[in-house]
């Protein structure tokens, strides 16, 4: 079946997208065969059909710059995040004081002429002494009384290889007239104020951890 040129051009389009029946197809390509001038025309069309390639990659490469960039300004952020949020649950196990209670892990002794206290399986944070004066016999003796305090921290990594040391009195500070040292868990508001029957009722509730003549 023979068409003219005007049919094939209306065909060539089509044609190029494939979207032909069968027998159109074969009628377009006899045309084109025997017509120089529809030939050239679906050259051209298919010329136009083909998309020039963008080899310029610089573009892309800033894109991929700018989202590696982006990760790495969001990794950095979450890592600070996470360290500010340690820092503070550092400070606040840090900041909660607690007494530590004697479970025969606290040693008195006399070492180089000091009296010194030493807390097994932690550290200690802080420690309150008081020294109290009693008659006894007619002669002026001596008593200490004190606690340790730990933090939330210290009792979290407490471990049975851990020890502390601490200083209750100094040899120059009058150590050797120590008659005894008492670990008092107790309110020491206004102690040194009590009465010798308070005071001696103070010793009845704490641990005598050390008397003159103990090692």
């Amino acid at each position: 079946m023979k068409i003219t040129c005007d049919v094939n051009k209306d065909l060539l389009p089509l044609y190029t997208e494939d979207i032909l029946s069968d027998d159109s197809r074969l009628i377009v390509e006899e045309h084109i065969k025997t017509c120089e001038a529809c030939d050239q025309e679906l050259k051209q069309m298919k010329k136009e059909l083909v998309l020039p390639v963008d080899k310029n990659v610089k573009p892309f490469k800033r894109i991929k710059k700018q989202i590696h960039k982006k990760h790495l300004l969001v990794s950095i952020s979450s890592l600070l995040c996470l360290l500010l949020v340690l820092l503070l649950g550092m400070k606040g196990l840090n900041s909660h004081e607690k007494t530590i209670a004697f479970n025969d892990n606290i040693l008195v002794k006399m070492e180089d002429g000091d009296l010194t206290a030493k807390l097994m399986g932690s550290e200690w944070s802080k420690f309150s002494l008081t020294s109290i004066q009693l008659n006894d016999d007619e002669t002026d003796k001596n008593y200490v009384f004190f606690y340790l305090t730990h933090t939330s921290w210290d009792k979290l990594v407490s471990s049975s290889k851990i020890y502390s040391e601490v200083t209750l009195v100094y040899e120059d500070k009058g150590a050797s007239d120590v008659e005894e040292v008492y670990y008092y868990t107790g309110d020491y508001r206004g102690i040194s104020s009590k009465t010798e029957a308070e005071i001696r009722e103070i010793m009845s509730e704490s641990v005598l951890l050390w008397r003159k003549g103990d090692q």
